[in-house]
């Protein structure tokens, strides 16, 4: 995404992001998690380069 100044041009960039943008992170879910999202990144990389 594009750095902006302020979080209302955010929100007005991308509307839909709120909910992501303005709520903290769970870091313990990331954690229980983070192998399959690196598998799941890998994947998504993999299939975009295949195109």
């Amino acid at each position: 995404m594009l750095g902006v100044d302020t979080s209302a041009a955010t929100n007005a960039l991308y509307p839909h992001a709120r909910p992501l943008l303005s709520d903290r992170w769970n870091e313990g879910l990331v954690h229980e998690f983070c192998s399959d999202l690196l598998r799941m990144g890998g994947s998504l990389r993999e299939m975009a380069g295949s195109g």
